[in-house]
C-alpha cells in the first residue's frame, strides 16, 4: 500500500499543475525579480539610396526621428533604450546595430524594431520573398544587398525576449516606397487579386506582432501635407497624447498596447488614403496584450506581465488559426474559455483552458494531446475480495499487469480510450486445490483535462481459474471504476481503481471486490 500512496500523492501533486502551465523554478522567479525589464528600439529611416532605380525618399528620415521621440517620452513610449539610424544607412549598419541593442536583451524586456523606407520582393519558384532596402542596396542584386525579411523574422525568433513588435512603413508593390526588378515585375504581370502575404509572414512565432503599411500589392504612401509615410503618421498619432489623453485608448485604461495603436492607425490610414493602402497585421498576442506602447510606465508593466496564452508553430504543418473565445484581434479573456485551434478547415483542439494573467501557456501540446496514440506497459493489480469466510479463499492481493490502450483521434473535450489488461495470480481454494487464476478484460474509458486525466472507466472480460487436479474453470467477468492517468510526454502514470465483479462456477453466486492498478504506459 505505501507504493500506491506514493503514486497517488504524486498524482495529485502533479495535478496542481493542471491546464497546461509549468511554473517557473526559484530561482528562475528570483532572477527575474532581480533584473527590471526594460524597453529597447532600433529605429531606422532611409531617405537616401546609391542606386539610381532607386529614388531618394522625403520623409523616411522624418518618420524615424518623430518615432523616436515619441518612443523616448517618458509618459507616451517610455522606452529605456533607442537606437536611430537615419540619412544613408548600409546594410552593414543596420545589423551592428541590431547585434549591439539585442546582445543583452532578457526573457521579459520589450523590443521593437522599426523601418522606413524603400522595400521590394523577389518572386521565385512561386514563393515572394520580401526584402528591405538599405541605402547600398541594388536592385539588380538584392539578395545579396538588401535585409530579407525571413533572415529578419528568424533572427528575432533567436533573441530571449519574449516580447517583439516589428513594424515595417514599407511595401512591395513596386509603387510608393518600393521598387521591383524587371524579372519580379514580368513574374507579377500574370498575377491577379490582391495578392497573398508570404507563408514566411503568417508562420506563427512567439509573442510576436508584426505591423505591416500595406498589403503586399499596395503602395506605402508618403503624404507631403503629413510630411511622412501615412502609415507612420497616423501609428505616431496613436501614440502620441493630445491634452492629456492618448486618442487610441480603446478600453480607457490610460494605455495603448499593440492591437490598439494598429486598429487606430489602420483605421485613419485607409480612411486618408481612400482605401488605396490598408495596413494588416500578424499577431501571436492571445489574452490580455503584453505589449504596451504608450501610456504610463507603471500602468504599462502590470499590463505587460498579463500574457495567457501563445502559439508556437509546429513544424512541418500548416499555420493554425485560433477561434472559440478568442477574438478577432487575438484576446482571450482569463478565466476557462473554450478555445479551438484549426489547421485550415480541420479542428485539432477544443476545450477549455485556464487562463490566467501572467502565466504562459502554449496551444501546441494540447494539439499534440488530442492525436492519436497507442500505448502499452504494465503494473500491479492490487485485489481487495470479499469471497465468505466459509469458502477459505486465499488469493493473493498482488499481481503483475499487463496492459495496451489506444486513444483515437479526437479534438473535442473528452476522450474515448479503448484498453485491455491481463493479469495473473495464485490462489488456494478448498472446493478447488491450489490454482493459477488469469485474468482477460477489455475497457471503454472516456476521459478529461490536459495535464491530468479523469473520467469512469467500464470493463468485462473473464477470469480463468486453472487448478493442478481438475478442469479449468472460466468465469465471467465485470468491473466500473476511475480512469486517472498523468501523460509526461511520451511516458503516462496511470491508476485504475473500482469496484470488480465475477460469477465463479463453484457456487454460481456473484463475487464482487475492489481493485487498484497501477501502471506505466509508454506511448508509441
Amino acid at each position: 500500500m505505501l507504493f500506491l500512496a506514493m503514486i497517488l500523492c504524486s498524482m495529485i501533486a502533479l495535478a496542481g499543475e493542471a491546464g497546461g502551465f509549468t511554473q517557473p523554478s526559484e530561482g528562475l522567479s528570483q532572477h527575474a525579480d532581480a533584473v527590471a525589464p526594460r524597453r529597447v528600439a532600433l529605429v531606422i529611416g532611409i531617405n537616401r539610396y546609391d542606386d539610381e532605380t532607386l529614388p531618394d525618399l522625403r520623409f523616411a528620415d522624418d518618420d524615424a526621428q518623430a518615432m523616436n521621440e515619441v518612443l523616448g517620452t517618458w509618459d507616451e513610449g517610455h522606452f529605456d533604450q533607442i537606437v536611430p539610424l537615419t540619412g544613408r544607412v548600409s546594410r552593414e549598419a543596420i545589423w551592428a546595430a541590431y547585434d549591439q541593442v539585442t546582445r543583452e536583451l532578457q526573457r521579459d524586456d520589450v523590443f521593437l524594431i522599426y523601418f522606413s523606407g524603400h522595400g521590394t520582393k523577389v518572386d521565385r519558384d512561386g514563393r515572394a520573398d520580401l526584402y528591405l532596402m538599405p541605402s547600398d542596396a541594388r536592385l539588380a542584386d538584392v539578395e545579396n544587398t538588401a535585409i530579407s525579411v525571413p533572415e529578419l523574422l528568424t533572427e528575432l525568433d533567436l533573441l530571449s525576449t519574449h516580447r517583439r513588435v516589428v513594424v515595417l512603413d514599407t511595401c512591395y508593390s513596386g509603387t510608393g516606397r518600393s521598387r521591383l526588378s524587371e524579372e519580379t515585375r514580368k513574374a507579377m504581370e500574370g498575377t491577379k487579386g490582391a495578392g497573398t502575404p508570404p507563408t514566411h509572414v503568417l508562420e506563427v512565432r512567439r509573442f510576436e506582432a508584426r505591423l505591416f503599411a500595406a498589403d503586399v500589392s499596395q503602395p506605402a504612401r508618403e503624404d507631403e501635407a503629413l510630411g511622412h509615410g501615412v502609415f507612420t503618421y497616423h501609428l505616431l498619432d496613436a501614440l502620441r497624447r493630445v491634452d492629456g489623453a492618448l486618442r487610441a485608448d480603446l478600453d480607457g485604461d490610460g494605455l495603448v498596447d499593440v492591437l490598439e495603436a494598429f486598429a487606430y492607425a489602420q483605421e485613419h490610414t485607409i480612411t486618408s488614403s481612400g482605401g488605396l493602402q490598408v495596413p494588416w497585421m500578424s499577431s501571436t498576442l492571445v489574452g490580455p496584450v503584453e505589449v504596451v506602447l504608450s501610456g504610463d510606465p507603471a500602468s504599462a508593466e502590470a499590463k505587460e506581465r498579463a500574457v495567457v496564452l501563445s502559439l508556437s508553430r509546429l513544424e512541418g504543418v500548416a499555420p493554425m488559426t485560433l477561434r472559440g473565445a478568442v477574438a478577432p484581434d487575438g484576446t482571450v479573456e482569463p478565466g476557462w474559455p473554450v478555445i479551438e485551434v484549426a489547421r485550415g478547415e480541420e479542428l485539432v483542439f477544443q476545450g477549455r483552458v485556464r487562463v490566467r494573467s501572467g502565466d504562459r501557456v502554449v496551444v501546441d501540446p494540447y494539439v499534440e494531446g488530442r492525436a492519436a496514440r497507442r500505448q502499452l506497459g504494465g503494473g500491479v493489480m492490487w485485489t481487495g475480495d470479499t469471497f465468505p469466510v466459509e469458502m477459505g479463499t486465499v488469493l493473493h492481493p498482488w499481481s503483475p499487469s499487463l496492459s495496451a490502450a489506444w486513444w483515437p483521434a479526437d479534438p473535442k473535450r473528452g476522450r474515448w480510450v479503448l484498453g485491455a489488461t491481463a493479469t495473473g495470480s495464485g490462489a488456494d481454494l478448498p472446493a478447488m486445490g491450489p490454482l493459477w487464476a488469469t485474468t482477460f478484460r477489455g475497457s471503454v474509458s472516456y476521459v478529461w483535462g490536459h495535464r491530468v486525466q479523469v473520467g469512469p472507466t467500464l470493463g468485462a472480460g473473464f477470469t480463468l481459474m486453472i487448478p493442478e487436479d481438475t478442469d479449468p474453470k472460466l468465469n465471467s467477468l465485470c468491473s466500473a471504476g476511475l480512469h486517472l492517468e498523468l501523460p509526461l510526454d511520451r511516458v503516462s502514470l496511470v491508476m485504475q481503481g473500482g469496484v470488480w465483479g465475477v460469477a465463479p462456477r463453484i457456487d454460481d453466486a456473484l463475487r464482487w471486490g475492489l481493485e487498484l492498478r497501477p501502471s506505466i504506459l509508454f506511448t508509441f
